[in-house]
């Protein structure tokens, strides 16, 4: 691998970000950036940040997150928005093609997990990832700042993508439990007409309302649950993650004892089905957590095998994801613009048990997914010298919800994410980490 001079590092341990600056023994010809031999580990260290000339400081890391917090962290990253779209893939693709989706993109997202590390522990000074080098600057560390800006644009799309996506139907469910509460939501609409409105019953699509809104109150409790959790550094969120994590599980087990319960009906499930358009990006978009492990690497104690915490996750969820896809799509017959635990809730036989958990899902799974992606985009936004702090946080947390709130109803989020999934979450967590390593 060659590494461009342009950067150079001492570690100090105290940093999100290193400093990238050229060493004594790095020169450039002509203007153009001259590489160095990985295994000599010529001139390349790291220590405070700063970028051509731009001072920027990230929040001070704390490597202290076990095998247990980060496996935790990785599992709630892993069920995102798309886990209540899944019996949808399995009933329109078909459970073999669905089964093959899951094992393989499963199998690549370790393996992309496993190469960008052991790309993190070729820059010297940081093979046992006692530095910390983010995604952003792993990219310019091997392929300098042309393609660091064009890689970054990617990451930050695909990333926003999963939290506009995940703020949405974070939204939505909370207005569908403030109806089932207090027997209605309100919200500003803005398109047909402008106006206040108010509903006190669901509709069959996810959101219990029809028009382009600006801000309902199920947002507004979305909103201000996750903000502070998003100022937040990541290892100051483990502590939600492992009780988050334990919820997440206790969740799927009893989904799944629902579905025996209410009955399997194979028919609904085909081997083959006959739209497959959308299969692959519903499944990446539920593998879309491998942005987020170097900066996991940096924040885990020195005795956690990374490895092996991403191992598991992936085993865990893959397993979990089919039997949820599967006999959740012989159980419930789902349209096109719902969700699981919307066809869940409001099937005639649903218990209170069901409808608790359905409520609590994305206060478990979605409430902390989110702020985990933003931390790591603000990480990577301020590292790279893209922008302060103060922008960052603008960036990475404010403008995925002027984004989400008007996709809240209608079917476009779903067609939006399963195009978005196919090309940016795709590129960031699988053709990118694979190109590093090469």
């Amino acid at each position: 691998m060659a590494y461009i001079s342009d950067f150079g590092a001492t570690p100090t341990g105290g940093h999100d970000g290193g400093t990238l600056k050229s060493s004594s023994s790095g020169t450039r010809n002509g203007g153009n950036e001259e590489g160095f031999d990985a295994q000599s580990g010529a001139g390349i260290s790291i220590r405070s940040l700063s970028f051509n000339g731009q001072g920027a400081t990230v929040p001070t890391v704390v490597k202290d997150i076990t095998f247990w917090g980060g496996l935790c962290l990785l599992i709630c990253n892993n069920t995102g928005p798309g886990a209540v779209n899944l019996p949808l893939v399995a009933q329109s693709a078909g459970w073999i093609p669905a089964l093959i989706g899951f094992l393989l993109v499963g199998f690549l997202s370790f393996l992309s997990s496993v190469f960008i590390c052991e790309a993190m522990t070729e820059v010297p000074d940081n093979d046992h990832f006692q530095n910390n080098v983010e995604f952003s600057n792993l990219v310019y560390c091997f392929l300098g700042r042309r393609y660091q800006v064009c890689i970054q644009v990617i990451c930050f799309i695909a990333m926003q993508t999963t939290n506009i996506a995940s703020i949405a139907i974070c939204s939505q469910l909370f207005d569908n439990l403030l109806i089932r509460i207090f027997h209605r939501t309100c919200a500003i609409q803005v398109y047909p007409t402008a106006a206040a409105i108010c509903v006190t019953e669901q509709l069959p699509s996810s959101s219990p309302f029809s028009g382009t809104l600006i801000m309902s109150t199920g947002s507004l409790v979305a909103l201000v649950l996750i903000v502070p959790l998003c100022l937040m550094n990541l290892s100051e969120n483990i502590w939600l993650q492992i009780g988050s994590c334990i919820v997440i599980l206790l969740i799927f087990v009893q989904w799944i004892v629902t579905f025996f319960k209410r009955g399997l009906e194979p028919a609904r499930v085909p081997p083959i089905g006959s739209d497959l358009s959308q299969m692959f990006g519903s499944i990446l978009f539920n593998y879309a957590f491998v942005t987020a492990v170097p900066s996991l690497a940096n924040a885990r104690k020195p005795n956690v095998s990374i490895h092996k915490t991403v191992g598991t996750s992936v085993s865990t969820m893959t397993f979990l994801f089919i039997l949820v896809s599967i006999l959740g799509g012989m159980a419930y017959e789902i349209p096109a613009n719902s969700t699981m635990v919307h066809a869940i809730n409001s099937s005639p036989g649903a218990t209170t048990l069901s409808q608790i958990t359905g409520y609590t899902f994305p206060i478990a799974a979605l409430v902390t997914s989110i702020p985990v992606n933003i931390i790591v985009l603000r990480y990577n936004l301020i590292q790279s010298g893209a922008c302060n702090k103060s922008w960052s946080n603008i960036l990475a947390c404010m403008l995925p919800w002027l984004v989400a709130i008007p996709c809240m109803t209608g079917s476009g989020l779903t067609v939006a994410v399963g195009w978005s999934s196919l090309f940016f979450v795709s590129a960031a967590n699988f053709v990118i980490p694979f190109i590093l390593y090469l």
